[in-house]
């Protein structure tokens, strides 16, 4: 690799768990993995666990009563059954009653949901890809004012000091709401002021 490329392996950011605030979420899928404590922030937003939190917050919910009552979850139960793949599809969802998102979750989990679950459903696999997104920026934006890079422009950085966007962000072209938030949180942690011409 050329000598002006940062290597930018972050999975193992924050492992002590004393600067990232972690939920009950990622706490669970730390705890139930194949190495706990390790590669914390690799756990937050890559996209082999992004399904799996968006399963936990829906069986959450369940237990909570706002979300499938009287509805076997079976399916649902079952650990890393939704992957980052499925994700990308509720958000691509073309329509506003959300009908493919209602089959999707009738074929793969035998649940027949209410309108009102799809819009709950649809919200937070939005929510879910733009925290992973603004995590990831921010870890980023970190290497960037550690080693005092100059940014004239997101197109700039990623081309000449850092290692590829699909490397930074491997599940980016995945999931529709992940560009908008990476943005949103590269220009929140660096400013307009750090990343002139973006």
């Amino acid at each position: 690799m050329p000598s002006s490329y940062e290597a930018n392996d972050r999975g193992a950011f924050d492992n002590e768990h004393l600067v990232l605030p972690r939920t009950n979420y990622d706490v669970e899928i730390d705890k139930n993995s194949p190495r706990p404590g390790q590669q914390a922030f690799e756990k937050m937003i890559a996209g082999y666990y992004l399904g799996e939190v968006f399963r936990l917050v829906l069986l959450d919910l369940h237990n909570q009563g706002a979300i499938f009552e009287g509805k076997n979850l079976k399916k649902l139960q079952e650990p890393y059954s939704i992957d980052t793949s499925t994700l990308a599809e509720i958000e691509s969802d073309p329509f506003e009653n959300l009908i493919e998102t209602g089959d999707m979750f009738q074929q793969k989990f035998d649940l027949q949901c209410t309108e009102p679950e799809l819009k709950l459903i649809r919200r937070l696999a939005e929510l879910i890809g733009f925290r992973a997104a603004r995590l990831s920026a921010c870890g980023v934006a970190a290497i960037v004012k550690k080693k005092n890079i100059q940014v004239y422009s997101q197109l700039t950085l990623l081309t000449t000091r850092l290692v590829p966007l699909a490397q930074m962000v491997p599940f980016l072209p995945n999931i529709p709401t992940l560009g908008y938030g990476y943005q949103r949180g590269w220009l929140r942690f660096l400013g307009k002021k750090g990343v002139r011409g973006s």
